[in-house]
């Protein structure tokens, strides 16, 4: 759902998920609009960015609950860079990375340390705007 151009909306979510959620800010130049996206699965994020042509997405930001940060409360960090890694040969995504503002690089999916540039990069986002490799 989208609001009209000058028009905030507003909604209160409960948090009652014991798992990383990623909100990711999305513009819709045509329209006019921005929105706030929700995803739970990092491969149901990069999918749907891989969908949005006309879409650019000027933020990521990972919530983190406390059984997966460092912090006793849900954490909020920002992402600079998402990294996606795929099958040789296929469109099949295998992995993806997550690079915080602060440099640290975070596995997609287990959300811990790891190396921020492993091989087979297939497709890459910054935000603030659409990037780069695209070798699907």
């Amino acid at each position: 759902m989208r609001s009209e151009p000058g028009f905030a909306m507003w909604r209160a979510v409960e948090l009652t998920n014991t798992t990383p959620l990623f909100i990711l800010g999305v513009l819709y130049a045509r329209e006019g609009s921005k929105v706030d996206m929700l995803f739970d699965l990092d491969m149901e994020l990069v999918r749907f960015m891989q969908t949005q042509d006309e879409a650019s997405f000027e933020r990521l930001h990972l919530l983190l609950p406390p059984a997966w940060g460092a912090s006793p409360s849900w954490s909020l960090s920002e992402v600079s860079q998402l990294h996606v890694f795929g099958s040789t040969g296929a469109q099949e995504v295998v992995k993806t990375v997550l690079i915080l503002s602060e440099g640290t690089a975070l596995d997609g999916f287990e959300f811990k340390l790891c190396d921020g540039s492993p091989p087979a990069l297939s497709q890459s986002f910054q935000f603030g705007l659409r990037t780069v490799d695209d070798n699907f």
